[in-house]
């Protein structure tokens, strides 16, 4: 009877240790989403491949299923969901209404399918998910640089008509370059780090950190461009602020004063910083990002002046005001069931659309926009709050400058990163294991 348990056993482990099914259609189906394919027909490719990969997972692993999606996040999600849903209807239809609640469930599953490959807990399957979703990432990442080689600000026609070239697949625009500048800044933080065992991996590391900040350039959004590096350069700061020791102590004095002293020195010389980015801006006004930059100059250079010059930056900034001050107005529904919470139409109510956080509350209000703030608190506090965090500080950031309601973001976020992070701390663990191992023997 012993022998037979243990056989038993010693099945059930071999067959956790393959790549499951379940696996295998969840890499297709993130792999289409992540395309950003322009068909017409692509939402029902992707609720079809959802539906099926639940189907699979539920078949292929119960037990892992029931730990993912039984927990308190899914209780914000639920109140989300019915919240949206009764406001949706206010003035709006059912099949509008049913059409975001659907693309609202994609994106929150991003936790709940790291939740259920976490529970199953088979290396050699997240290994699988990871190393191909990077290689899918990378591929697409490349063929959106070409195509805006070829057709210079493209992705900025993408956000106004996302069918503007007929059929494509190069990331959907916007989308694969906000979940780059956060994936950019994670493996950047990484890789400083030097906590990554093989040389291997640090030149795919950094292989895909120069993909993904060439493609922000050729996107050519210049808060997804700027929200990066200064990702990039807190990452540094960090890493030289927790050095331990004596001369950890001595960085930190170190790094102090230079931050200190160049906080001075940019408040002291604005004027003349503006006028030296003007003069470096101003033979490619024909590049977005220069010509943001060449904007942002001008305003430097009036900002102590008390001209009442207006451009770009002041737009940027009214955008995201009027959201805050439609928010203030309304504050406990919001203005979003005014127009049934259809996207096109949130603008006449009095959204900017352009900060992700200030049109939330000004959308939904508080009711609303508690339990959505809070899908966002546990999934990062519980599965994603790693040592290497430097991406959540970029993501906030970028919430309040940016719309950020897009898979790739909320797939590397929440389900990519801490992947990643569980597979590396893993083998240090092992080889660390192997190393006092080997020094007990000595």
């Amino acid at each position: 009877m012993v022998n037979v348990e243990v056989v038993n056993c010693s099945k059930t482990t071999a067959m956790r240790r393959g790549i499951g099914i379940s696996a295998i259609l969840y890499l297709i189906y993130a792999s289409y989403y992540i395309s950003g394919y322009s068909s017409q027909i692509h939402n029902y490719v992707l609720i079809a491949l959802f539906a099926a990969w639940i189907l699979i997972a539920i078949v292929e692993d119960m037990d892992s299923f029931d730990k993912a999606f039984n927990n308190k996040t899914v209780v914000w999600v639920m109140l989300f969901l019915v919240y949206f849903f009764f406001t949706s209807l206010v003035n709006g239809d059912i099949i509008n209404t049913l059409k975001y609640i659907t693309k609202y469930i994609l994106l929150f599953a991003c936790v709940f399918q790291f939740k259920y490959y976490k529970a199953r807990n088979n290396p050699r399957e997240l290994k699988f998910i990871v190393i191909c979703t990077l290689i899918v990432w990378a591929f697409f990442a490349i063929k959106a640089i070409a195509f805006y080689i070829a057709f210079p600000s493209a992705a900025r026609t993408l956000a106004s008509d996302f069918y503007a070239f007929d059929n494509i697949a190069i990331g959907g625009g916007y989308a694969i370059a906000f979940g780059s500048a956060i994936l950019c800044v994670y493996l950047f933080e990484r890789f400083i780090n030097r906590n990554i065992l093989k040389k291997s991996l640090k030149l795919i590391f950094f292989a895909l950190i120069i993909i993904f900040f060439y493609l922000l350039i050729k996107t050519e959004s210049t808060l997804t461009l700027i929200s990066c590096t200064l990702g990039l350069i807190l990452s540094i700061i960090r890493k030289m602020w927790r050095n331990d020791g004596t001369r950890g102590n001595l960085s930190k004095i170190i790094m102090t004063i230079l931050l200190v002293s160049a906080s001075i020195g940019v408040l002291l010389n604005t004027q003349e910083i503006g006028e030296w980015i003007i003069k470096m801006t101003k033979n490619g006004m024909d590049n977005t990002i220069i010509r943001r930059f060449n904007r942002i100059g001008e305003k430097m250079i009036y900002s102590s002046t008390g001209s009442t010059y207006r451009n770009y930056v002041d737009e940027r900034i009214g955008y995201i005001i009027q959201s805050w001050n439609t928010f203030l107005k309304n504050p406990i529904i919001g203005v979003g069931f005014k127009s049934g919470n259809i996207f096109s139409n949130l603008e006449i109510t009095g959204l900017g659309m352009h900060s992700a956080i200030c049109d939330l509350l000004a959308q939904h209000g508080i009711l609303g926009s508690i339990p959505f703030i809070m899908f966002f608190i546990k999934g990062l506090k519980k599965e994603c709050w790693v040592y290497y965090n430097t991406y959540i500080v970029t993501m906030l950031f970028m919430i309040i400058v940016n719309p950020f309601e897009y898979f790739h973001a909320y797939m590397v976020m929440f389900t990519l990163i801490p992947m990643i992070d569980m597979l590396i701390n893993s083998s240090n663990q092992t080889k660390e294991k192997q190393n006092g191992f080997i020094n007990n023997i000595n």
